[in-house]
């Protein structure tokens, strides 16, 4: 009983995939939009979801090779596009 309270109690935090789908479109728009990388807490302001959730949705579009991360000289995580041209910071 408590193992199937668990699974369901995380089951009801996913997201479904058409918002999901909704949500990665609207971080490409983000992402386009300053033609230069951007923090997970910026977009997920933009875009009006958590940090974390913001996060484990680019991370899933990475391995799609949607996006790419890199760290600037500020040691701060930057997600860009992929094939846009990275700034030299």
């Amino acid at each position: 009983m408590i193992a199937l309270g668990v699974v369901q109690s995380w089951r009801g935090h996913e997201m479904s995939a058409s918002r999901k789908a909704d949500l990665k479109k609207e971080i490409v728009r983000e992402l386009r939009k300053t033609g230069m990388g951007l923090p997970a807490e910026v977009i997920g302001r933009a875009i009006g979801l958590e940090t974390f959730k913001t996060q484990r949705l680019l991370e899933e579009m990475q391995a799609a090779g949607l996006v790419v991360v890199y760290t600037n000289t500020e040691r701060l995580s930057l997600w860009q596009l992929t094939g846009q041209h990275q700034a030299q910071v």
